[in-house]
């Protein structure tokens, strides 16, 4: 693999460019636990082991690039579906005690250094204005100074002087925002929630509960990344590099977001096909 911003997550294959597996690896996700989980019961503590299996699998794996934000993908997906699905409350709580034991006590001492620096700068960015605050601090300065309707086509002095990094992908909304201000955001946030609700309709049409999940699955997938971006840079939520669909530069992110709608709009158009 390419080592990128001291992650490991990108393969160049000869002449072609460079792709992130990971991205495959969310819309595979989606399918194996949409089928596996399509009339499974899920009740008894070994009814989970396979969907877990398939969680983890690729959760570790992308986990160890480090990839946080992907990892958080997947993750997201796998708990979002299974609960989708139906699980017992009693379950639930006690999977949420697991997470909780888990997440100090395992996942957070496994982390890098500087994700570990990116979480608690989350909740203090002030205290190191010049480096891991540094990102979210001129996210919000840029937002803030959009104002109404924004200073205008690349006259953002933010973004146009460089203050704000990574601003082709991961810091793609402020810029949107210092330049269009808050009418700009606010278009693309009903466009997002357009998307939203008619996916979540689209999937309330399947009879199937096999092509629910699938499209349930695709809606998690874009609605996590959305959610979690915009909220970094508005500073509600750890900086984790996660691109904002359909706006962020990027190729591999854009076309597995092309492809899982894609996705979506064809189990949404043959429901009523029998099963292959």
């Amino acid at each position: 693999g390419t080592e990128v911003n001291a992650s490991r997550s990108w393969l160049k294959l000869g002449p072609l460019p460079s792709f992130q597996p990971s991205e495959i690896a969310k819309i595979a996700l989606i399918l194996v636990m949409a089928r596996t989980l399509h009339n499974r019961p899920l009740g008894s503590l070994t009814s989970y082991l396979l969907p877990f299996a398939l969680l983890v699998v690729p959760l570790g794996f992308v986990f160890l690039e480090p990839d946080l934000g992907s990892s958080l993908v997947l993750a997201a997906i796998g708990v979002g579906m299974i609960l989708i699905r139906g699980v017992p409350v009693r379950q639930l709580l006690i999977a949420v005690a697991l997470v909780g034991v888990l997440v100090p006590t395992v996942v957070w001492p496994r982390l890098a250094p500087y994700q570990q620096q990116r979480v608690l700068s989350f909740l203090d960015p002030a205290a190191d204005p010049l480096g891991s605050g540094y990102q979210v601090l001129q996210a919000r300065i840029a937002i803030g100074s959009g104002g109404l309707v924004g200073k205008g086509y690349r006259q953002g002095t933010q973004s146009q002087l460089g203050f704000i990094p990574e601003q082709h992908n991961d810091f793609i909304f402020p810029v949107l925002a210092e330049e269009g201000g808050l009418l700009a955001a606010l278009l693309l946030l009903s466009l997002y929630g357009l998307l939203f609700w008619r996916l979540l309709s689209m999937a309330a049409e399947c009879p199937e509960d096999r092509d629910v999940l699938v499209i349930s699955g695709a809606t998690i997938l874009i609605g996590f990344q959305v959610l979690v971006n915009i909220g970094v840079t508005l500073g509600l939520a750890p900086v984790t590099g996660l691109t904002l669909p359909l706006m962020s530069y990027g190729g591999t992110s854009l076309i597995s977001t092309l492809l899982v709608l894609g996705i979506a709009w064809t189990v949404h158009r043959d429901r009523f096909k029998p099963a292959a």
